[in-house]
């Protein structure tokens, strides 16, 4: 390689990159053969297809992640919406039916047994909610009735 100042000899070192002319003091940069600078380019393509493909995996990870907790927001809201649907009729009918436990009990005081025998034989919650809660009031009207015939043989 030639010094392109003086043109002397420059001895190659590798190792750095600049060469020193030892007849003019000249500091010239090394150049690359076109072999090492494909060789550079694969090095860094392989280097950067590593980080790239870890960015991506990082990327995939926080997406599915993501898609993990809106699937679990929207099925919790999905699930409180199917309990307030099926549960708002049933709460509704028990308060129906404590409303008309309470009717009942007046009338047995005011000794209208009839009208209480009426309403009692109308408990029936059998909206299907539980069967635990329909012998509930299964009982509930039992109780009634027979304390309305105990009041009426008094």
């Amino acid at each position: 390689m030639k010094c392109p100042n003086c043109g002397g000899s420059i001895i190659q070192d590798n190792e750095n990159e600049f060469h020193f002319c030892p007849y003019c003091g000249s500091i010239i940069p090394q150049q690359k053969s076109s072999l090492d600078k494909v060789l550079d380019f694969g090095r860094f393509s392989k280097e950067h297809k590593e980080k790239v493909r870890q960015q991506k995996v990082k990327e995939e990870n926080e997406n599915s992640r993501s898609v993990g907790i809106i699937l679990l927001v929207v099925f919790a809201v999905f699930a409180l919406v199917i309990i307030f649907a099926v549960g708002r009729p049933h709460y509704a009918r028990v308060r129906e039916l404590e409303a008309l436990v309470q009717e009942i009990e007046a009338d047995i005081l005011a000794g209208n047994y009839d009208a209480a025998e009426l309403k009692a034989n109308r408990i029936r919650l059998e909206d299907g909610y539980s069967s635990e809660q329909d012998q509930k009031w299964d009982d509930e009207r039992a109780y009634l009735l027979k304390l309305i015939q105990e009041k009426r043989s008094q």
